[in-house]
């Protein structure tokens, strides 16, 4: 299986109660989203994953898993992420990507230097950002909005970018 044919969908947390339910970080929008994906791989499709139910409380998603039936089980899986074959997602329209289709892009300015790479996406609250990493081994951010990102080509693996004044040194 290609790399490029999983996508990271969600971690596991801590065990909830003691039957085995576990926590689960959703990396995407919301539970009706993931749910939708149907099949899903522990670390990289080495074990097939089979939740019994979903159930949010507060705000925290809680799994349970077939044949995980006791809190040490599921505290097994602690710190683990969850997968999905990319093909399981819905079609993109024109101009549309993934989040994770962005990482490894190369990130040139208007005047055509390449500032970086795309090494993650962060959000801290206010929006998504690019964390680039440059060719002195620093990294940096840049908010994804319509005042810094010109344009994306998944195609050619490149964002361009117009940086406000003073973002990057």
């Amino acid at each position: 299986m290609k790399k490029n044919q999983l996508v990271l969908v969600g971690s596991f947390g801590n065990p909830r109660g003691l039957k085995g339910d576990i926590i689960i970080n959703i990396f995407m929008s919301n539970l009706k989203s993931f749910k939708m994906l149907k099949e899903f791989f522990l670390e990289e499709n080495k074990t097939i994953l089979h939740f019994t139910y979903f159930k949010k409380i507060g705000s925290k998603y809680i799994a349970s898993l077939d044949k995980c039936c006791d809190r040490n089980t599921a505290l097994s899986f602690k710190g683990k992420n969850i997968y999905s074959y990319r093909k399981n997602f819905p079609k993109l329209k024109k101009n549309e990507f993934y989040s994770t289709d962005l990482i490894g892009c190369k990130v040139i300015n208007t005047k055509n230097k390449i500032l970086g790479s795309v090494i993650d996406l962060k959000n801290f609250g206010a929006g998504d950002l690019l964390e680039v990493h440059d060719k002195k081994k620093k990294n940096f951010f840049v908010p994804m909005d319509k005042n810094n990102l010109v344009s994306v080509d998944i195609i050619n693996k490149t964002i361009i970018i117009d940086p406000l004044y003073g973002l990057i040194d």
